[in-house]
């Protein structure tokens, strides 16, 4: 790493640290003395510095990539806003704040994920994200024309190809919402515009039966994750209209049976129990699986598209999951339904 990144990357650190003691609450009155004339020791340094530090950014962007080891690129893309908002500097780094604060993030994006290893351009628009990379595997070997895989970091499979003429990616995510979270963050980093979850789901309503699709409407947040985001803020996670609309119509069109409404997202896989059925189907809800609501909180915080797809897995407290033959027709019927419904999409 060159040594000016380095450079800038301790300063950044340093001057963080003392922004944080200058900008903490002061409980004596007689020290606010010497903690103004703390500010006025360091401040001119910290805002040349921080100029330096915008300027380095805004003239060699391009070659960040290439120059900035991950940990330093990570270190600035966290403290990058952090660092300007305390008022103590504001007047003699007023520029310099403005200027850091609006380096495009399209430096950032210029480079691989923390968790994705991929670059821009790597990731289409449209992404189908599984759970298991298994299942990623399935998808694109049977369904990508072409695919490539564009990372593997973590056993978290991904693929890019094309299905009938339209690019399209599919991306493990992981068990859960925090692994979900994550990924998702990332792949909207890297372009990702139109996501689809595309899982299985186990059965609460007795009108849906095992290897049939779900389309979600919406989903139960009885997660951790979307409380973290929303910092317990009640909220309706719904995924977008129009991919669920074009689930649904392409679903319809096959003639197989499809369930599109209401379900459940949860952390805890063995936490709910036939004890919990009864009061979840008057609820209205159809199935229960681990990932929706944080993919559709996120789509609406991230200004993305998102959908959900399921196939419905086992009535939950049955002891086994449907025969495999059953489950995997229905994961080939739910990809295509999906895949096809975002050709509509793009078109």
């Amino acid at each position: 790493m060159p040594a000016e990144y380095a450079h800038v990357s301790q300063m950044v650190v340093r001057y963080e640290h003392q922004f944080l003691e200058v900008a903490a609450p002061e409980p004596v009155r007689h020290r606010r003395a010497p903690r103004r004339e703390h500010v006025r020791h360091f401040r001119d340094e910290a805002g040349q510095v921080l100029a330096d530090a915008a300027g380095l950014f805004d003239e060699q962007a391009v070659h960040a990539a290439d120059g900035c080891s991950d940990g330093t690129v990570n270190l600035l893309r966290e403290r990058r806003h952090d660092v300007f908002k305390f008022p103590h500097c504001k007047q003699n780094c007023i520029t310099q704040r403005r200027r850091f604060r609006a380096l495009s993030s399209a430096m950032f994006e210029r480079m691989s994920q923390i968790h994705i290893h991929a670059a821009p351009g790597e990731v289409a628009p449209l992404v189908l994200l599984p759970g298991d990379p298994k299942r990623a595997s399935f998808i694109a070997e049977n369904f990508f024309t072409d695919p490539e895989l564009y990372t593997d970091h973590r056993g978290m499979l991904g693929y890019t190809g094309t299905y009938r003429g339209m690019p399209v990616s599919v991306q493990t995510t992981g068990m859960g919402c925090p692994s979900l979270a994550i990924t998702v963050e990332e792949l909207v980093r890297l372009g990702a515009r139109t996501l689809v979850r595309v899982g299985t789901a186990g059965i609460i309503s007795r009108d849906v039966k095992p290897g049939e699709l779900i389309v979600a409407t919406g989903a139960v947040p009885n997660d951790g994750t979307t409380r973290q985001y929303l910092d317990g803020a009640p909220y309706a996670p719904v995924p977008d209209f129009s991919v669920t609309a074009a689930l649904h119509a392409k679903a319809v069109e096959t003639e197989q049976a499809v369930h599109t409404g209401l379900i459940q997202t949860e952390d805890a896989f063995y936490a709910t129990t036939p004890d919990h059925v009864e009061a979840l189907a008057e609820q209205g809800v159809l199935a229960i699986e681990m990932e929706a609501s944080a993919l559709f909180l996120l789509g609406k915080l991230r200004g993305v598209k998102t959908g959900c797809a399921l196939v419905a897995s086992n009535y939950i407290g049955d002891p086994q999951l449907v025969a495999a033959e059953v489950l995997q027709d229905g994961i080939a019927h739910m990809t295509r339904t999906v895949l096809e419904a975002g050709r509509d999409l793009q078109q």
